[in-house]
């Protein structure tokens, strides 16, 4: 999830031409879970190849939290 999110937010700030722009923690936690929904439920369901596994989906929510800090230690660093 750190690398997916970081990606996003590099596109945004790209898009928009704001490069302090953050990505709210409430559209962070919803790609989150729809990541773990998508890649661990319904995946699974639809093709043999791909298994559902409770340590992946709890592996995204580390890496979801991972970034939250990254990123506020990183903005912190910046207001001082």
């Amino acid at each position: 999830m750190p690398i997916v999110l970081k990606i996003c937010q590099y596109t945004v700030r790209q898009i928009k031409g704001d490069q302090n722009l953050q990505i709210p923690i409430g559209i962070a936690f919803a790609l989150t879970i729809v990541y773990a929904l998508y890649f661990e439920w319904l995946l699974p369901k639809v093709n043999d190849r791909y298994t559902a596994d409770v340590i992946d989906v709890c592996l995204y929510g580390i890496g979801f939290v991972f970034f939250l800090w990254v990123e506020r230690s990183d903005e912190r660093e910046h207001k001082e």
